[in-house]
C-alpha cells in the first residue's frame, strides 16, 4: 500500500494547484526529494506540468531514457526505481495530462480529505507539509 500525497503550489489568487503522488509520500520520502531536488519555481512548474504520478524521483527522465524501450510495466518500473526517476502516469500509462483549464479539480480553495496522508505546498520560496486537511494552522 502506498503513502499517498498531494504536491501543490499556492497561486496568486489564493487557490492551490496540485498533483497526486501514489508512493512514498511521507516527509522522509517525497518531502526530502522536494526539499533537495525541486526547490525553484521552474522545478515546481515541471511537477505541475507532469501531472499525477506513481512516484517522485530526483529528476524527470528525458524521452530518450524511456521511449518505447520497455517490454512491460515491471521492466519500466524497475528502470525508474533503479535510476531514482519520476514516473508520471503520462509516462507509465501513456495518459494524456489535461491542461489546467480541462482539469479544474487540480485547484482547491483548500484541500479536502481526499485519502492522501500528506500535503506538500510550495509557497514560492519553500515547501510546507501538512498531515491532514489543509488549514493554515496545520502545517508542520
Amino acid at each position: 500500500m502506498g503513502t499517498r500525497c498531494r504536491i501543490g503550489r499556492l497561486l496568486a489568487n489564493g487557490l492551490v494547484e496540485s498533483v497526486y503522488c501514489h508512493w512514498d509520500g511521507y516527509p522522509d520520502g517525497v518531502g526530502l526529494l522536494l526539499k533537495e531536488h525541486y526547490n525553484t519555481p521552474e522545478l515546481v512548474e515541471q511537477i505541475m506540468a507532469g501531472g499525477d504520478m506513481s512516484c517522485l524521483g530526483e529528476r524527470y527522465p528525458t524521452p530518450a531514457e524511456y521511449g518505447d524501450r520497455f517490454a512491460d510495466e515491471m521492466e519500466m518500473s524497475k528502470f525508474f526505481n533503479d535510476n531514482n526517476l519520476t514516473l508520471t502516469y503520462g509516462t507509465w500509462r501513456q495518459e494524456v495530462v489535461p491542461s489546467c483549464k480541462e482539469k479544474e479539480e487540480r485547484y482547491y480553495p483548500k484541500w479536502e480529505n481526499d485519502g492522501t496522508q500528506f500535503h506538500y505546498l510550495w509557497t514560492g520560496k519553500s515547501w510546507k507539509v501538512s498531515s491532514g486537511v489543509y488549514d493554515e494552522g496545520e502545517w508542520l
